[in-house]
């Protein structure tokens, strides 16, 4: 089966995670890539840093209630 032709991504974030996927093009290499991943690392850090002691919780909403888990 042939490949579908190429579309141009609809947002940065498309394009790293369809970078594997012939459907989806390349508009950028992958050093620009690495880089706005890079900022986003060092911006999540960044505003993280001015956080004092914290508490994250992490849940399910597909967990029925009452479940032990």
């Amino acid at each position: 089966m042939p490949n579908p032709p190429q579309r141009v991504p609809a947002t940065p974030d498309e394009e790293i995670i369809g970078a594997e996927s012939p459907a989806v093009e390349s508009t950028r290499t992958d050093a620009e890539r690495i880089a706005r991943v890079d900022l986003e690392v060092r911006s999540g850090f960044e505003r993280l840093a001015r956080i004092g002691p914290a508490v994250s919780v992490f849940g399910s909403a597909r967990t029925p209630e009452g479940d032990p888990y």
